[in-house]
């Protein structure tokens, strides 16, 4: 279902960089983010955004695939993904900036072998600044 999003929504997506992603805890990782052009590539050998395509989320295949907008006829309309491959292809974490039914969500991936499985992301902090973001605040 296509869903219209706010005037100005893709530019502030667009600008976002997550404050995780430049200082606190998280000060030693370094998150690539998506360009619009050429695939992201993780650890895993997973690269974004056509891996998408065999995408699964709680374990339920679903549809998921790359928007400039957030809307589109996807399960998971995705606007942002960043990911950070640990050092000595130990793992990887991927965050993916979505809209699901017509709101906004942030799902993460941490898979290094069998099924591209994301879950909804547990940092309270991090989901509620994309739905300011994405509301225009």
């Amino acid at each position: 279902m296509r869903q219209r999003r706010p005037a100005g929504t893709k530019a502030r997506i667009t600008n976002w960089r997550p404050s995780w992603l430049s200082g606190g805890a998280a000060d030693k990782q370094t998150y690539a983010k998506y360009n619009g052009n050429s695939d992201l590539v993780t650890a895993s050998g997973t690269s974004y955004p056509t891996g998408f395509s065999a995408a699964f989320v709680g374990m339920r295949s679903v549809s998921m695939g790359w928007t400039d907008t957030g809307s589109g006829n996807y399960d998971y309309n995705v606007v942002a993904v960043y990911n950070y491959n640990q050092p000595k292809d130990l793992g990887r974490t991927t965050y993916a900036f979505a809209f699901h039914e017509g709101k906004p969500v942030v799902l993460i991936n941490q898979t290094m072998e069998g099924p591209d499985n994301w879950t909804v992301a547990k940092d309270t902090t991090l989901k509620s600044r994309f739905v300011e973001i994405v509301n225009g605040k």
